[in-house]
């Protein structure tokens, strides 16, 4: 029970994502994706495996930051992207500093053509 609803919570997640990069004002499907910051770090994010003492020592990381989740995106919600290139996420990670953490007002931006997603 709990990998279903860990698998649900992390859908749920990333549909609330891609629906919020594709309310960003100027959003086109055309516009490469950059995803700043190494992980996703939510407070508001419930995680049914910290509850679940039975599964590596206490609790299994989350899977809104498995390795995988452009995948998880296509797979699970039919949703691909573009992603930034090199050159495009190095210009990202340098604009983006002062943006807040996802999921906040103002995590997801549209910067020199590019649509930034800033994690934690």
């Amino acid at each position: 029970m709990a990998g279903y609803y860990t698998t649900e919570q992390t859908v749920s997640y990333f549909q609330t994502l891609v629906t919020r990069i594709k309310s960003t004002e100027g959003y086109s499907p055309e516009l490469p994706i950059s995803f700043v910051g190494d992980f996703y770090d939510d407070e508001s994010f419930s995680n049914i495996w910290t509850e679940t003492p039975f599964w590596y020592g206490g609790h299994m990381p989350e899977l809104i930051n498995c390795y995988s989740t452009d995948k998880l995106m296509m797979n699970y919600l039919g949703y691909s992207y573009i992603p930034a290139t090199e050159d495009e996420k190095k210009r990202a990670e340098l604009k983006a500093k002062d943006m807040p953490n996802y999921p906040q007002d103002g995590s997801i931006k549209i910067i020199d053509g590019v649509i930034v997603v800033k994690r934690g």
